[in-house]
């Protein structure tokens, strides 16, 4: 028999041929389909991270869904211990602010420092308004004692150079210092600049503008404040932070301070902010041991909110410190 070994070897190598090419004939019309189908969700999973990442930093014309989606273009933007938001909220490092109805967490990302600069860095500040508030120079009168008022947050807002011009010495405080630039040479002047402590200081006549962490304004690096015009500052902040932006000012302001605070109230889910929404009850909440009095109140011409739709007010308050 031994005569029949190579014929015995031979069939046996065929059959091992046979099984294994036709068990992957068998299974080929399936795993393509499969594989195609895997790479085909891997590929819509980072457009839709991609997405995420473009709308979440793209503030005021856009925002996000609610969903996994969000989840998954914070995860990409921050990531769960960011500092960027941390540095410009004031926490230390690897906290983030618990958010209130309608304050997505993708959009988060666009309170990055690195988002405000890039923003200022291309032009695209909609939410500068390029002229002095209505309300600023229809209530400037209830600071009229003050001698120098405090603008936290303040931009390149021609309010600053309103104020000046009504006799005030005006202190403000920004994050980017492209916007401190801005607002000197489109007035044609230019400041001194020195360091004093953590922020870059720009000097020039009666305005002082420092760049840099709100929260670590001091009344030291700031010097004496008799007044305060917030018109952005507190509608910029999450639900969490305003708590303290508003303990820290009561540390910078003497008692009897006399305080302007515009503010704005939307429905907070129909819209994600920043601007937030801050209703009257909550500002009151927040000054609840202070003299408080609603001026005046009218339609808000805030453009995402015309651009979504979204029905809106303006307030404007005096605060007595």
């Amino acid at each position: 028999m031994d005569y029949l070994s190579p014929f015995f070897s031979f069939f046996f190598f065929c059959l091992s041929f046979v099984e294994t090419f036709g068990l992957l004939s068998f299974f080929l019309p399936f795993s393509i389909p499969l594989a195609m189908t895997g790479s085909f969700r891997g590929i819509q999973a980072y457009k839709d991270g991609q997405r995420g990442v473009a709308k979440s930093s793209v503030w005021p014309h856009s925002k996000m869904r609610r969903g996994s989606r969000n989840k998954m273009a914070r995860s990409r933007i921050l990531g769960p211990n960011s500092r960027g938001c941390s540095r410009l909220l004031g926490g230390s490092w690897g906290t983030m602010p618990r958010l209130g109805p309608g304050e997505l967490r993708g959009n988060i990302g666009a309170m990055e420092p690195a988002f405000w600069i890039g923003r200022w860095k291309e032009g695209r500040i909609a939410f500068h308004e390029g002229r002095t508030n209505v309300y600023l120079e229809r209530y400037e009168s209830h600071l009229a004692a003050a001698r120098r008022v405090f603008v936290p947050l303040c931009g390149k807002t021609e309010d600053l150079a309103y104020l000046a011009g009504r006799g005030h010495e005006v202190v403000g405080v920004e994050l980017v210092e492209d916007a401190v630039r801005a607002f000197f040479a489109e007035h044609g002047v230019t400041p001194t600049v020195t360091q004093r402590g953590a922020f870059t200081v720009y000097e020039e006549g009666s305005i002082t503008l420092l760049t840099g962490n709100l929260f670590d304004a001091t009344p030291e690096l700031l010097g004496p404040i008799d007044a305060l015009y917030d018109r952005a500052a507190l509608i910029a902040l999450p639900s969490d932070v305003r708590a303290r932006y508003v303990e820290r000012l009561r540390t910078l302001l003497p008692r009897d301070a006399p305080g302007l605070v515009v503010t704005l109230e939307y429905p907070q889910d129909r819209m994600d902010g920043p601007p937030f929404s801050v209703l009257e009850a909550e500002l009151r909440a927040h000054y609840h041991d202070l003299d408080v009095e609603l001026l005046e109140e009218g339609p808000a011409n805030v453009p995402r909110l015309l651009e979504t739709n979204v029905p809106g007010v303006e307030k404007c308050f005096r605060v007595q410190f």
